[in-house]
């Protein structure tokens, strides 16, 4: 299943990522700044802000989405 994960850094999106790659899941992880991320092996990176539907609908070819991001 290809997963993508809103608030992937978060400790919870962080743990989604986490056990998502651990079953065997495509996952992307949506984030604000990609340069700023230590991304897992095997994990895609979208960046963007989630408040974007715009930004959001560019990694649009997923099976399921987490929503794990917090506004703030």
């Amino acid at each position: 299943m290809r997963v993508l994960v809103l608030g992937a850094v978060g400790r919870t999106g962080g743990a989604v990522v986490r056990q998502a790659r651990t079953v065997g899941h495509q996952v992307t992880a949506f984030v604000h700044h990609a340069g700023a991320y230590d991304r897992p092996a095997g994990v895609a990176v979208a960046e963007g802000d989630a408040t974007d539907a715009d930004a959001v609908d560019a990694a649009d070819a997923v099976d399921a989405v987490a929503a794990a991001a917090v506004g703030g």
